[in-house]
């Protein structure tokens, strides 16, 4: 017998300063102590937009005007399961404040994994600090070494993507080498993290931000590696999505979501594809295939955490 799911809807909201809101679990409840972003249980027949709403004048005395899906997951807890729907809360009436006699604490972003926060608060933690817009790279070879930095440092003034994808054809040596530590350092330049995509696993550069495993990775993996950043993946089912979510990876792709020129033999997902992805990965997804900064509004009302592209990015001629 499966475990009993419940379905709770919690919300982020961000002060002028940057602060988060958060709520203290009573102690007299499981977890009590605990702080965890503030929100309850939904309802029979209740939607979770429909929950936050009322949790949050319930608990806090706000009235939610503008909320936007971050981030959906399952937690599993010894004796059932919670399905958890996280909103971005970008505009409310009133000042919150313990209606139900709790505790808050208003904290810096980066305080949140200092604090005692609920055991399931990793995905949330994630989308939060990952960026909404990755740029993808075509693949570096070392013979276009130097134009590819080139077009790289373009593509960053030209695009701002908030976060970038770098690929090479083969891991590179340990260390890195003195190329990639230029790609780091123009990625730092234009405050934009940089991960490495290098076919698999291998050891982090200095100055990269995480690692990007392509989906043919996956299988032969039986843990995390174990980097000091991001470990994200490309996937393109959901028993790809599944085998990230048992390894505890902090982000996907899933495409392609279109058809695209790069993968014309590749069946789309559709957003019904990518929605099944997003449900059985419990942790942010990027759409790709197809993709530009003006579909945002879109993946995120399909709960993803944004774009990935390598065209609407990647500009190698003008």
């Amino acid at each position: 017998m499966g475990l009993r799911e419940t379905e709770v809807a919690a919300g982020i909201l961000q002060f002028d300063d940057g602060r988060y809101l958060l709520a203290e679990r009573p102690a007299g409840k499981i977890l009590g102590g605990y702080l965890e972003f503030p929100g309850g249980k939904l309802e029979a027949g209740e939607s979770p937009r429909a929950a936050l709403a009322r949790e949050l004048e319930e608990e806090l005395g706000i009235c939610v005007e503008l909320a936007e899906p971050l981030v959906q997951f399952s937690h599993d807890y010894p004796e059932h399961r919670v399905r958890a729907y996280l909103y971005r809360v970008a505009a409310w009436r009133g000042a919150p404040h313990g209606r139900e006699g709790q505790k808050l604490v208003w904290a810096a972003p980066g305080e949140l994994r200092e604090l005692p926060l609920l055991p399931a608060n990793q995905p949330i933690l994630a989308a939060l600090e990952l960026p909404r817009t990755l740029m993808v790279t075509p693949r570096l070879a070392g013979s276009d070494a130097r134009d590819f930095l080139a077009f790289f440092e373009r593509a960053m003034r030209a695009g701002h993507p908030e976060g970038a994808i770098l690929r090479l054809k083969a891991p590179p040596g340990r260390g890195g080498g003195p190329l990639l530590q230029e790609f780091a350092e123009a990625a730092e330049r234009a405050g934009c993290p940089l991960v490495l995509n290098a076919g698999e696993a291998c050891e982090l550069p200095a100055g990269f931000a995480g690692l990007h495993l392509p989906a043919r990775a996956l299988a032969g993996l039986e843990s995390r590696p174990r980097i000091g950043g991001w470990v994200g993946a490309s996937v393109h089912d959901v028993g790809e999505a599944e085998q990230a979510g048992r390894l505890g990876l902090d982000y996907l792709v899933a495409g392609s979501l279109r058809k695209t020129a790069s993968h014309p033999r590749r069946m789309p997902l559709g957003w019904d594809g990518f929605d099944a992805i997003v449900r059985a990965a419990g942790m942010p997804v990027y759409a790709i295939g197809g993709m530009t900064t003006a579909d945002l509004p879109e993946v995120h009302r399909h709960w993803g955490q944004g774009i990935a592209a390598i065209r609407a990015f990647w500009i190698p001629n003008e």
